[in-house]
């Protein structure tokens, strides 16, 4: 493994991911962001804050905070590395909270990121912005290319089916065996928006059709050793309020599975961002037919990071748009927010959030990074932001949350081979209580073909995946939802409240005291 700090050594590579960073904070992560020598730099979500006093932000506001991110300090030396970067769009940078498809402004607001902000020009990403279909693509690193030539234009990579299309569209490239595609999807030009009956919604939808088919045969197409989807919300996290998570939408959601574990599709991870707060998140996967799990062999784990926010999170300040709430402005809120977040990570973590990694248990300990990452349950409530780095001689790949300190030691950290990820049979998936109980896989199953996920008779099968340290606990589910936030308000009303109980308080016991009747009836 190479060392913990900002060196690197000729046989690694590093790419760095980062998400809600917002023009009203200090932007104090961008040191920490230059020393890590990466090779890409991709945004994760919420590249700027446009939606922080218009309800539905103008054209115009757009370029303005595009053009102020890119004369900050430590932007613009990311910018003069001459690195690439890339990303993708989320709500915030979108224009409109939990913004979805029936936003006026959606292919302004794409135009202006690709093809302005990220300055992708020319790319088959910035064209379909301006044709109002989303802002999604598909980039490849190889990394047997000289430093600084490691990017392929979308015709060298073969992967975009609208290139081939104009090209030929029967070609096959055969990447490298030192090559990352980097998928970057809209989940908000096409998206449903949320019910307000049902908080499952099985006909919603994250990506629009045209998307979806443009996705699986990208990705189908894939050769690359490591295969990285990036998107601004959660698709392992089963939190469906108050955040948004893919497991709104269950059909959607049970289609990018199928979608990551096609076959031939290499080391499939996730990154995403949203939720300011980061996270390693794990599911086991198993091939089921016809409501029948399929032999032990047919199962596969897939990783999913969580990196958010750059200025603002739930450990340091609380809120990205600080000037639309007033609570947002006290102390004492932000204060307990904080407290009520660290006792929700606490409470959850074990029995609720079971998609949560755990460094310490006996299965993990062939991923555990003891000399850089802590052990237990991978979370933190700190600034952050994500690095991959990639071992090509080792075959493998350690995900990374890092703060704002300089010191290169990770807040979060596991590794993982590359096999691991990708062969059928990942090793130690086997007997963990996700995959030993055969009966989950087949009720989930039955549950999505019921509700109209798939065809329940279809002859390929489906991957059920589970949270692999098992099924939540429906108790602590309920009473770790509630418990963190009437702890919240209790210590954010205290101080408002206090003031009103210590003048009852006296009053009462002023009403007690001998003479004081007579002496309010004389005046």
């Amino acid at each position: 493994m190479t060392e913990v700090g900002s060196k690197i050594s000729k046989s690694h590579s590093r790419l760095l991911f980062a998400s809600c960073n917002s023009q009203h904070h200090k932007q104090v992560i961008w040191d920490n962001i230059l020393q890590r020598n990466a090779s890409a730099f991709v945004w994760g979500g919420d590249a700027i804050y446009a939606d922080s006093i218009e309800k539905v932000t103008p054209p115009h506001r757009f370029q303005e905070l595009y053009e102020k991110q890119k004369q900050n300090p430590g932007y613009k030396k990311l910018m003069d590395q001459n690195i690439p970067i890339l990303g993708v769009l989320d709500d915030h940078d979108y224009g409109t909270d939990n913004g979805d498809v029936t936003y006026p402004h959606r292919k302004e607001s794409g135009v202006e990121f690709a093809c302005n902000f990220l300055e992708l020009k020319g790319t088959a990403m910035c064209e379909r912005a301006k044709q109002g279909l989303g802002v999604y693509g598909v980039k490849v690193m190889d990394f047997s290319r000289p430093k600084g030539k490691e990017m392929l234009s979308d015709i060298e990579a073969g992967l975009d089916p609208d290139v081939l299309a104009e090209n030929d569209p029967e070609a096959q490239v055969s990447l490298s065996n030192k090559s990352v595609a980097i998928f970057l999807l809209d989940m908000r030009s096409n998206k449903s928006p949320y019910s307000k009956i049902n908080k499952f919604d099985y006909t919603g939808d994250f990506l629009g059709e045209s998307q979806w088919k443009w996705f699986q045969e990208a990705i189908k197409r894939s050769t690359a050793a490591v295969n990285i989807v990036v998107q601004g919300i959660q698709l392992h996290a089963d939190r469906v309020w108050p955040v948004e998570t893919w497991s709104r939408f269950p059909t959607s959601q049970h289609r990018l599975y199928q979608a990551l574990l096609q076959d031939h599709v290499r080391a499939p991870i996730v990154v995403s961002g949203d939720v300011h707060h980061a996270q390693l998140l794990r599911k086991d996967c198993r091939f089921v037919k016809r409501g029948k799990p399929s032999p032990t062999s047919q199962t596969r784990t897939l990783l999913e990071i969580t990196t958010s926010g750059m200025t603002h999170s739930w450990g340091t300040e609380t809120c990205g748009k600080p000037r639309k709430l007033f609570l947002c402005r006290m102390k004492i809120f932000k204060w307990a927010a904080k407290k009520s977040m660290q006792f929700a990570q606490r409470i959850n973590g074990a029995r609720v959030w079971t998609e949560l990694i755990d460094n310490s248990t006996p299965d993990m300990a062939q991923h555990n990074t003891k000399e850089e990452g802590k052990l237990g349950l991978q979370f933190t409530l700190e600034r952050n932001f994500a690095e991959l780095e990639f071992d090509w001689e080792d075959q493998s790949v350690t995900l990374r949350v890092l703060g704002e300190k300089l010191d290169g030691k990770p807040l979060l950290s596991t590794r993982w081979s590359f096999e691991s990820l990708s062969a059928e049979n990942g090793g130690d998936s086997l007997g963990d209580p996700a995959l030993s109980n055969d009966q989950q896989m087949v009720d989930s199953f039955d549950n999505l073909a019921r509700l109209g996920a798939f065809d329940k008779e279809l002859e390929d099968g489906q991957w059920i995946c589970l949270n692999y340290r098992g099924l939540p606990d429906p108790i602590h589910r309920v009473v770790g939802l509630m418990l963190p936030i009437l702890m919240g308000m209790f210590i954010t009303m205290t101080p408002c409240i206090l003031p009103f109980l210590v003048i009852l308080l006296f009053r009462r016991t002023y009403s007690r005291r001998p003479g004081a009747a007579s002496k309010a009836k004389h005046h």
